[in-house]
């Protein structure tokens, strides 16, 4: 996700948020399904901001995967 949309995301989640649009009609402006809409509203009431930043792949060695398993 680059940062130009994740500051759009935000700004319309913020919108939804604040009254001055519905879910469906942000997800129209975005091309996104509603699904996906509805998904970003609660990662921004859980997360915030923060929760839109990119983490890295996280990589577990064979070892750690295979205990995991066990």
């Amino acid at each position: 996700m680059s940062k130009n949309n994740v500051d759009e995301i935000i700004k319309a989640v913020e919108r939804y948020k604040n009254g001055e649009t519905s879910q469906g009609a942000e997800a129209k402006r975005l091309g996104v399904s509603k699904q996906a809409f509805q998904d970003w509203v609660r990662i921004y009431e859980t997360y915030g901001e923060s929760g839109f930043l990119r983490t890295e792949n996280r990589r577990y060695s064979k070892e750690l995967k295979l205990s995991a398993v066990q």
